[in-house]
């Protein structure tokens, strides 16, 4: 880390992470699912709406916009389930971009057609995140509990029908939680050939989600100045209105911070603040082995000059 670079004097979300569902299709070995003890719904859109005007209060006081009206967080639909599943997703893509939120829309893949295509740009989504982990089809299945043969086509086709939108595509690969090296680079590159400003993301191995996998390939969570980035930059909602503490923490919310339907969005703040003060982390902190997360100090920074 750079002494230059200053951070928000507390945490505040450049992504404000929201879970449309926590029903997935897919069984993939590296989510946190397979423990997931809470019950299955879909996120009420009015009481979204209600959070999201509120939300939009905050968002005029935050130390990462002065100067810089609305500027974060991003909006990224994920969590624990597949978004598409949401009977209403374009209604909520819809929704945040009224607020002036960009939003992302992280995706297995599985339910993509030209159809929702079309609908992803009435919405005005600014950007799709697919996980596509390997292009052999046993590989894949073995990841995600889906068939490559019925997900590819529908990713070709999408990727196809929104080149020149205005989307941003991304692809997303995560290999084996062994560390195993997927060895399918040159499909890949083929692949990529047809879709050439595709951004693409991996394949790494999969981290231990706070405690979830064994992990020998990383180390104990800690980005320096700021110990953890993902829960100082983030703000994650279940699809219920729990706030989470982060995305390692969604199969079982270890740490409520509050609920977003009913708490005001400075309380869920400052109880962020204080766990991530405290001189004794969460036990599922305490577990989680990742990455060094240094996005802040080079993606985000810069862009505040």
């Amino acid at each position: 880390m750079h002494d230059s670079v200053v951070y928000p004097p507390s945490p505040e979300p450049v992504r404000l992470e929201i879970e449309p569902t926590n029903v997935c299709n897919g069984k993939c070995i590296f989510c946190p699912r397979s423990e997931m003890k809470r019950e299955k719904g879909y996120m009420d859109l009015e009481k979204l709406r209600d959070f999201l005007e509120r939300f939009m209060t905050y968002r005029e006081t935050m130390w990462l916009n002065r100067g810089k009206r609305n500027k974060y967080p991003i909006m990224v639909l994920c969590g624990l389930g597949e978004p598409l599943l949401h009977p209403k997703i374009f209604d909520i893509i819809r929704m945040g971009r009224d607020y002036d939120f960009p939003v992302q829309l992280v995706t297995n893949g599985s339910t993509l057609s030209p159809k929702l295509g079309k609908k992803m740009i009435e919405s005005d989504l600014n950007n799709l995140a697919i996980s596509i982990h390997s292009l052999n089809p046993e590989t894949y299945n073995k990841l995600t509990g889906l068939n490559l043969e019925d997900v590819l086509p529908r990713v070709e086709s999408i990727l196809e029908y929104l080149r020149g939108s205005g989307i941003e595509l991304e692809i997303w690969r995560v290999a084996f939680p062994d560390g195993t090296i997927l060895q399918d680079q040159e499909k890949f590159s083929n692949f990529l050939s047809r879709h050439k400003t595709v951004k693409v993301f991996g394949p790494t191995p999969a981290w231990n989600r706070g405690g979830l996998l064994a992990d020998k390939f990383y180390p104990l969570a800690n980005d320096g100045h700021i110990w953890c980035e993902k829960l100082y930059f983030t703000s994650s909602i279940a699809w219920d209105g729990r706030a989470v503490l982060c995305c390692c923490d969604y199969f079982n919310i270890t740490v409520p911070l509050g609920n977003a339907w009913k708490d005001t969005i400075e309380d869920i703040q400052k109880r962020r603040e204080l766990v991530f003060r405290s001189k004794i982390r969460p036990k599922i902190c305490k577990a989680c082995r990742r990455p060094i997360d240094n996005f802040y100090e080079n993606e985000i920074y810069p862009k505040l000059a």
